[in-house]
């Protein structure tokens, strides 16, 4: 039997980061509490971990380069999971959207809100 593991979408961009960085973990804390042990989380990738590395490729390839090179990476992690987490909003974000339809033509389990 696979291992269950979930990645986290919802959105970011254009939103002040202390906001969505308390979304994404209280989301990660819930989905801990239902039974997920492995959890995907992008806040925790680069991107969102260290933004001055973010500002710098943002420097080197320009805002829509950037935005597609993190872009690339969330839908390379979400193609090592069996279920995404769609939090409140996702519609309203084009990268949550296209997470949503990949994760539909894959046959990754949809989960929405997780109560976030």
């Amino acid at each position: 039997m696979k291992k269950r593991k979930i990645y986290i979408s919802g959105p970011m961009t254009g939103l002040d980061r202390e906001e969505y960085m308390k979304r994404f973990l209280l989301a990660e804390d819930r989905l801990h509490h239902i039974g997920y042990k492995h959890i995907c989380n992008p806040i925790n990738v680069w991107a969102c971990r260290w933004p001055k590395i973010y500002k710098l490729i943002e420097w080197l390839f320009g805002t829509k380069g950037a935005y597609n090179l993190v872009l690339l990476y969330d839908l390379w992690l979400l193609m090592g999971c069996t279920d995404i987490c769609m939090l409140r909003g996702y519609d309203q974000s084009k990268g949550s959207c296209i997470e949503r339809y990949i994760a539909t033509k894959q046959g990754i389990n949809i989960l929405k809100n997780a109560g976030v």
